[in-house]
């Protein structure tokens, strides 16, 4: 799915997954800093959502070459820098 325009990443992205669904998006470069992308950069997201409404997880892979993660556990907490080892 294509994130064009959003207010909230995070939100648009957990929101258009179903419950217990893994959910895949291109994030471009114009979805910025201020509307949740961590970097913005652009690059692709996953999205998985629990049984309930108020648990999940994101991955943004920005282009900008890092990887980020963010929970949601009733509510979000901030972008989490994740390393890998190239």
């Amino acid at each position: 799915m294509l994130v064009e325009n959003t207010s909230n990443l995070c939100e648009y992205m957990l929101s258009n997954c179903r419950r217990t669904g893994i959910c895949f998006y291109a994030i471009p470069s114009t979805v910025k800093v201020e509307n949740g992308s961590p970097d913005g950069n652009g690059g692709f997201g996953i999205a998985c959502k629990s049984t309930s409404e108020d648990y999940g997880m994101l991955i943004v892979f920005s282009y900008g070459k890092a990887v980020y993660m963010k929970i949601k556990s009733i509510t979000w907490d901030n972008w989490k820098k994740v390393k890998f080892i190239e």
